[in-house]
């Protein structure tokens, strides 16, 4: 066990990480799952959606995102949304066997913990997790409240509903009210080397809005047309980026909305045009990445050793480490019983 403080802290500024050494990363699919209307979880794409690519832009002007808000059914997460990775791990090895020697990495977790670390030279949100390291992997738990959906947030989800069609070939229409238990998810292994060739071996699943006919993934994403300036675009664009860039998506569809919630034009970017509008440092990225989860791996060397990373709000707000963490033990080990 390291002979380390109780505490640590990060910078977190992005100034600290300009000059760092340049970082590589790689990132493959290994898997994916889908959830149906009652949460059971299979090995497929049963409820992956598709960009319909058929469907002229100019029938969707126009188009109301704040209907059917009335009906929508929100999916409930909570301490328990790490298990969703355990009930893969579950269905993918129902043999079981050394976890290590199977998935091959270091850290299993989900992508938005590592989104919020790696966004965090750029903008000002808190953020935190709790780590345990079991069976030689250290497991991820997001630090986060979860509140009710905002009118908001359903935009997002009526655009993604509008422009894309179920597996099934049906289209969608917008009077369909939306069930967000239904969902697909892709699992992806990926490692992050530094500049001596030292790596972090990461396992992490992500919810997909859609795919195009050739299985590329596609985000889907809406804005304020009306009162979104160039600041804040850009530090929106750099949220979608880190998010992205985890997940291989290359492509983006941008609904621009009024005020009151109507679609008046839609628009695409690309990840690299993402990063050259808002003045992004894909390393600046990679770097507080690696520096936070090497910082975790040195500290969680024996199984069941502990720690809690957070970041209070505030562009100028250090990444703090502490050690042993301060979350109880949060994975489900009748979920990991077949594994050692």
């Amino acid at each position: 066990m390291p002979n380390l403080a109780d505490e640590m802290t990060i910078p977190s500024t992005k100034a600290d990480f300009l000059k760092h050494d340049i970082l590589q990363f790689y990132v493959n699919r290994i898997g994916e799952y889908s959830f149906d209307l009652n949460r059971n979880m299979h090995l497929d794409q049963r409820s992956a959606r598709f960009l319909n690519e058929t469907a002229p832009l100019e029938e969707l002007m126009e188009v109301d995102l704040n209907r059917g808000f009335d009906t929508f059914v929100d999916k409930k997460y909570g301490e328990g949304h790490i298990d969703v990775i355990l009930g893969w791990l579950e269905n993918k090895y129902p043999k079981g066997g050394r976890l290590k020697d199977l998935l091959k990495v270091d850290i299993v977790c989900f992508r938005g913990t590592l989104s919020r670390i790696g966004q965090s030279p750029y903008c000002k949100d808190a953020f935190g997790f709790h780590a345990i390291r079991n069976r030689d992997i250290i497991f991820l738990l997001e630090i986060k409240e979860y509140t009710d959906y905002d009118i908001a947030t359903y935009r997002g989800y009526k655009f993604e509903q509008v422009m894309t069609v179920s597996d099934k070939g049906r289209p969608s229409t917008i009077f369909e009210p939306i069930n967000r238990n239904e969902e697909y998810s892709v699992v992806y292994r990926s490692h992050l080397y530094d500049s001596a060739g030292n790596r972090i071996g990461l396992c992490y699943s992500a919810e997909t809005d859609a795919m195009d006919n050739h299985e590329n993934l596609l985000e889907f994403k809406v804005i304020n047309s009306p009162v979104l300036n160039e600041q804040l675009f850009n530090v929106k664009a750099k949220r979608w980026w880190m998010q992205s860039y985890l997940t291989t998506v290359k492509k983006f569809y941008v609904g621009h909305r009024t005020e009151k919630g109507r679609l008046e034009k839609i628009s695409t970017i690309t990840l690299d045009a993402l990063a050259r509008k808002s003045d992004l440092c894909p390393n600046v990225c990679r770097a507080v990445l690696y520096d936070v989860l090497s910082r975790v791996m040195e500290l969680l060397v024996d199984d069941g050793d502990t720690c809690t990373v957070t970041r209070a709000k505030g562009s100028e707000s250090p990444i703090r480490i502490k050690y042993p963490g301060d979350g109880r033990d949060f994975l489900n080990y009748e979920l990991l019983k077949n594994f050692y």
